[in-house]
């Protein structure tokens, strides 16, 4: 997995091939900076713009589908906390909370349980952790970023947050 920041309030992280990853993250910061451009920077548009883009590698028989899965979040323009799963070419779907990489289907039941609408962000921080980590992962092995309604900055969550949450979590 890998995290990338495309905006101060828009990331990306992806899992699956790298070459394949790293090539919608060139789509992404295209199409970051032409929305940015025309004022109209908004995560669904986004995110159904990078949909069409992975479809196009599975619909020809002559280039095989992406192989990478890419959880897309960010604020929109009415400070609405936004978040797609997309997968190959299937296209792009919303959720509150996803997980993509190893352990994923554990990891979304944990995130399906702990889940509810008005978590904090430190409360939704640490259930992230708990469905990321689990007992037998260790915390330098797990990327989590966070995004702040406050300060509608995209972030990475450090090493320290994780152990700090994980100690707290399996202690």
């Amino acid at each position: 997995v890998r995290i990338f920041k495309l905006h101060e309030q828009i990331g990306m992280m992806y899992a699956g091939l790298l070459a394949d990853g790293y090539l919608v993250l060139e789509e992404a910061i295209r199409q970051t900076k032409s929305l940015e451009e025309a004022k109209n920077l908004d995560v669904e548009a986004l995110a159904k713009k990078l949909a069409l883009f992975m479809q196009a590698f599975g619909q020809r028989k002559d280039v095989r589908p992406l192989g990478v899965s890419l959880i897309l979040a960010g604020i929109d323009s009415e400070d609405t906390p936004r978040l797609f799963l997309l997968e190959g070419c299937s296209g792009a779907y919303e959720y509150k909370a996803c997980a993509i990489g190893i352990g994923e289907e554990e990891s979304k039941g944990i995130l399906k349980g702990g889940y509810r609408d008005n978590l904090s962000l430190e409360e939704a921080t640490a259930l992230a952790v708990k469905a990321a980590l689990r007992e037998e992962r260790k915390p330098e092995n797990v990327l989590l970023a966070t995004i702040d309604l406050k300060t509608k900055r995209f972030r990475e969550v450090t090493l320290s947050e994780k152990e700090r949450m994980w100690k707290k979590i399996f202690s």
